[in-house]
């Protein structure tokens, strides 16, 4: 008598072999070794600026959600892009790790709604790293790092 788990349990394999199909497409370009990127110089414009959810991964002190979008110095920057699909717009400002900046920092930094400040568009071009990060060269991200926890 065969029961409801077996065709459940072999279901796993296809769709596991599905998730790294689609992991290695999306990593089209980044597939092994150190990583290079490609620096696509631009400006950010801050979107907003708000309150994050309790659970989001926050700074302990005063933490508050920056939004931004990016925009390519060279307007014809786009249609070279390693990766069109990874958008420019309504991207998330985040420091020590991926967590929300705090409200004294992003003070100091002047990010205000509307303010503008350099940022790079950067592109895997070889290695296994993240396909496109935004850096803000410009922005103090040690002293981020260090308001997040000192009051």
């Amino acid at each position: 008598m065969q029961t409801a788990e077996r065709p459940t349990k072999l279901m796993i394999l296809p769709w596991g072999l599905l998730t790294l199909a689609a992991l290695a497409w999306a990593n089209a370009g980044c597939a092994t070794g150190p990583c290079t990127y490609t620096d696509i110089v631009g400006v950010a414009t801050i979107t907003a600026v708000t309150s994050p959810a309790v659970d989001d991964p926050n700074c302990d002190n005063e933490p508050l959600r920056v939004i931004f979008d990016f925009e390519p110095a060279d307007e014809g920057a786009t249609g070279g892009y390693l990766f069109p699909d990874w958008s420019d717009e309504a991207l998330q400002l985040t420091v020590a790790g991926g967590m929300n900046p705090s409200s004294q920092w992003i003070e100091e930094q002047g990010l205000d709604v509307t303010s503008e400040h350099a940022c790079l568009r950067q592109e895997c071009r070889t290695g296994s790293c993240t396909p496109v990060v935004f850096h803000f060269p410009d922005l103090d991200l040690v002293g981020a790092i260090h308001d997040c926890w000192d009051e």
